[in-house]
């Protein structure tokens, strides 16, 4: 098992648990960075590394998710 700790912008967090609930991951609040992240740990398989990168391009360019 593999574990990757996202900084989540507050706004964001709701986008990052439909990703994780569309690929059947775990994740886990585990603190703040400051009052608008939050911290998320997820733990992942190799064979979900691809779901893994869909959160990180998605925490990169969250204007490009806006509807």
């Amino acid at each position: 098992m593999r574990t990757k700790v996202f900084n989540v912008p507050a706004d964001s967090i709701v986008e990052l648990a439909e990703l994780l609930e569309e690929n059947e991951l775990e994740g886990s609040i585990i603190g703040t960075e400051d009052e608008s992240e939050i911290k998320v740990r997820v733990n992942y398989e190799r064979e979900d590394r691809t779901a893994i990168l869909d959160i990180m391009e998605m925490l990169e360019n969250p204007d490009e998710n806006e509807d």
